[in-house]
């Protein structure tokens, strides 16, 4: 029997779709119509009863978490053919990680996490009721014990105006209190890509321990240790890919680094009154020499310095090579962050800052993003939460980026100008949930550090004008929140066709109108928009709608075009002109393609073309093997669009 038929069956509901979840690392979790509840099957009838009374427990202490919904039977799981579901309500508001700000959180926010953290330690202090498995390490065992959930990442922390809820307690265990609290700061405050958030430790530990300053004196000495020993456990007892191990890694570090214990504290203190005149009389000392280092070097180097140009510009490593600081040698490995200071057109060979230190590299080591002033087509990417490891779909089964130092690469690469980063869109079940792009943040992280002008596409279903209005709301909350210096691209509306599976599928006749209300109210909000869908259907239904087309269209999805679509389109009103065109045979190919004969298409159309997308695949002839969609853009229509 199917889940959806198992599930149907028991709970007297029905169900549009269901889907199973990407981010469940289980591979046990579903969406049951866009976020309206979720599926969990279990293997093991003991822990899905401690899932079940923990739930109902914290719900009765007033703990925000999901809701598990009973069955026909008015049981809390169902059992069948050796496996147990439990139907979970989806719990209101959006993931932590949406609320992030340059890799920051709210102040406030943070206070709500802590003492909601703390609150759900308090309701389940005392004995393991639960039955749930003890902590697999110790530091201290004499410390105040309670659940733990032992997952608090910003994935698993719901934030809904003023309200805080938990979700995923399947790895909940029972142990002393205080390694939730090393786990929260962690992963909260510690990353390989954000940095670190000292201040934000600080603001957590203080409102989690409140007036309660003993506890504190006695629990937060433990903080760095129980840290420690988590990451230790997490990468001995799982099998995660390079890319993974190495966040872990670089999160051991920092906390290695940046926390102290009480005792360290004590001792720089102690140290710091003791040495705090010789310092000064040293670092006196050292001001002078190097001034005078630097006259003279500025004198003996006089020439070759005003053969090099400033570039100040922020630059990846693109092969592994040896920076050279001083007499030291630093290897730097591909996809390194660096900032480019001079170029040295004397001995071919960069100035550049890695970190705190700066040294000369080989140019061909190191790469940059430039924006092309030429009037030839440019190439623009598109990507989403599945171009990411662990995020490909059935549609795109492949995994094109590992992470930031991948996407980076690609982009300089492959001479990508432009990028359009998914912001989400609405579900397609009936109640049409709107959804962000988990992965959002890290794109415009990195276009923002190579200076890429970017934008953002939004899956349009909108069927009336409250869901215009709902829609246009949602967008605009996430602009507030994440636009920066290089958005300066026109929001893309995707208009698909879901194989009869879509919400707006049937409503094509009816669409124009619909889109040029979508449209004017995002002028009111002073956001600038495009189309983007397949060129017959455009053609076909919604030619008259007020704004520019994005077109989608795979004639020969191997080769770089060399016009943009709307280029090519307008010059074969003549057979004969197509041997005298370079790309004759891209065009003949579109003009043979299979229900997408362009010759039919209108001018009202073609004079609206400022992009084409050429390919979902790829351009293997030219030398980009990637799954991957790639589109060429009409260079003096677009730039005036977005530049006006």
């Amino acid at each position: 029997m199917e889940l959806k038929d198992i599930i149907e069956e028991n709970y007297n509901i029905k169900i549009n779709d269901i889907i199973k979840s990407t981010e469940s690392t289980d591979g046990n979790v579903y969406i049951v119509d866009s976020d309206r509840y979720v599926v969990k099957v279990y293997g093991d009838l003991e822990h899905t009863k401690s899932m079940v009374e923990l739930h109902n427990s914290l719900c009765e202490n007033g703990i925000n978490v999901p809701k598990i919904i009973k069955n026909n039977d008015e049981k809390y799981y169902t059992e069948f053919d050796g496996k147990y579901y439990v139907l979970y309500s989806f719990l209101d508001g959006k993931q932590l990680h949406l609320y992030q700000n340059s890799g920051k959180i709210d102040r406030k926010l943070i206070e709500k996490i802590a003492n909601c953290l703390r609150r759900f330690h308090d309701v389940t202090e005392g004995e393991n009721k639960f039955n749930l498995p003890d902590v697999p390490f110790s530091v201290n065992d004499n410390l105040r014990k309670s659940v733990l959930h032992f997952d608090i990442t910003n994935h698993n922390i719901f934030v809904k105006k003023d309200l805080i809820g938990l979700i995923d307690f399947d790895d909940a265990k029972y142990g002393v209190c205080v390694c939730d609290v090393a786990i929260a700061v962690g992963n909260l405050f510690f990353s390989k890509t954000r940095g670190i958030d000292l201040e934000g430790v600080k603001v957590f530990i203080d409102s989690y321990y409140g007036d309660d300053i003993e506890l504190k004196s006695i629990e937060e000495k433990y903080i760095k240790e129980y840290s420690l020993k988590w990451i230790d456990y997490i990468l001995d007892n799982n099998e995660f890919d390079t890319s993974t191990t190495e966040s872990f890694e670089v999160k051991k570090k920092l906390i290695e680094e940046n926390i102290n214990n009480e005792e360290n504290e004590v001792k720089e203190k102690k140290m710091e009154h003791k040495t705090k005149y010789i310092i000064s009389i040293v670092l006196l000392a050292i001001t002078v020499i190097l001034l005078t280092v630097s006259v003279v070097a500025l004198i003996i180097n006089y020439n070759k310095i005003t053969g090099n140009m400033n570039l100040a510009k922020n630059g990846i490593i693109v092969k592994e090579a040896v920076l050279k600081v001083n007499r030291d040698e630093v290897i730097l490995g591909k996809g390194e962050r660096v900032s480019i200071i001079k170029d040295d057109i004397i001995n071919n060979e960069y100035t550049i800052k890695y970190n705190e230190q700066i040294g000369r590299i080989e140019k061909d080591a190191v790469s940059y993003f430039v924006l092309d002033s030429k009037e030839r087509e440019p190439l623009m990417l598109d990507v989403s939460q599945f171009n990411i490891a662990g995020k490909e779909s059935e549609e795109n089964p492949n995994k094109n980026f590992q992470n930031e130092k991948d996407f980076e690469l690609f982009v300089l690469n492959n001479d990508i100008q432009y990028v359009y980063i998914r912001l989400g869109g609405r579900g397609w079940g009936q109640k049409g949930v709107l959804y962000y792009d988990d992965e959002a943040p890290r794109y415009i992280e990195a276009c923002e550090y190579l200076g890429v002008p970017y934008g953002f596409y939004f899956l349009d279903e909108a069927l009336n004008d409250e869901e215009i209005i709902e829609e246009v709301n949602f967008v605009k909350e996430f602009l507030d929140k994440n636009k920066t210096k290089m958005n300066i691209l026109p929001l893309a509306l995707d208009l698909e066709y879901q194989s009869g599976k879509g919400r707006a599928d049937n409503i094509w006749e009816e669409r124009t109108v619909l889109l040029n209300k979508l449209i004017d109210e995002f002028n009111k909000i002073g956001v600038n928009c495009i189309i983007y869908s397949n060129g017959a259907r455009i053609e076909k239904y919604i030619k008259g709608v007020n704004t520019m087309f994005w077109v989608a269209m795979y004639p020969q999805d191997d080769i770089i075009p060399q016009d943009s679509y709307g280029s090519v389109v307008k010059i074969n009103q003549l057979e004969e002109e197509l041997n005298q065109m370079s790309n004759a045979s891209i065009i003949d190919k579109i003009l043979n393609k299979g229900g997408t004969d362009v010759k039919k298409y209108s001018d009202e159309f073609l004079n609206k073309v400022l992009g084409w997308q050429f390919t979902e695949s790829g351009a293997s002839k030219d030398g980009i093997e990637d799954y991957i969609d790639l589109s060429v853009m009409n260079n003096k229509l677009f730039k005036n669009y977005f530049e006006k």
